[in-house]
């Protein structure tokens, strides 16, 4: 119906670039070479002037998710290569409740999230876990871990660490 009328017309292209769901450019298009619309001029300056606004807005927004994507991974690294202290009283097995260092060397798997467990426990947690498909063999299989990946997303918990 703005088509037909020049003053409808003249006041939608006045607030066209402030909305995304109007396509300036197909709204231009459709209109008769031969109408009048007043203020066009000065529509037309402000519509492209509101892209540009949206543009800068973008690349801005763009610019800092980049610095926090590079912030980020930088602290996840630096914190990946701590070192983790495992004493004799304080860790236990994920899986069997039973101290990591029992005197004989055992060996052990530990995970980003710092949970450790005695790698026959976990092979027997795995086995166990696959008959039921809840994670595969480089997640942590913890109670915690594997109930944080049941309400985010697919795969397991936390990364085996190297």
């Amino acid at each position: 119906h703005s088509l037909a009328s020049p003053k409808l017309l003249s006041d939608l292209l006045l607030h066209v670039g402030s909305h995304y769901y109007v396509d300036a450019l197909k709204l231009i298009k459709r209109i008769p070479a031969e109408m009048h619309i007043p203020e066009l001029k000065t529509n037309l300056i402000k519509i492209l002037s509101d892209c540009q606004l949206q543009m800068n807005l973008r690349r801005g927004c763009n610019d800092i998710l980049k610095r926090d994507v590079v912030t980020l991974t930088t602290r996840f690294v630096e914190q990946s290569r701590a070192g983790m202290r495992f004493g004799p009283d304080d860790t236990v097995c994920g899986v069997c409740d039973g101290p990591i260092f029992s005197g004989k060397l055992d060996a052990v798997s530990v995970f980003f999230c710092r949970h450790a467990f005695h790698t026959t426990c976990l092979r027997s947690q795995l086995r166990h876990k696959k008959r039921g498909r809840a994670a595969p063999d480089d997640f942590c299989v913890h109670p915690t871990c594997l109930q944080l990946h049941s309400h985010g997303s697919g795969g397991g918990g936390h990364r085996r660490g190297s």
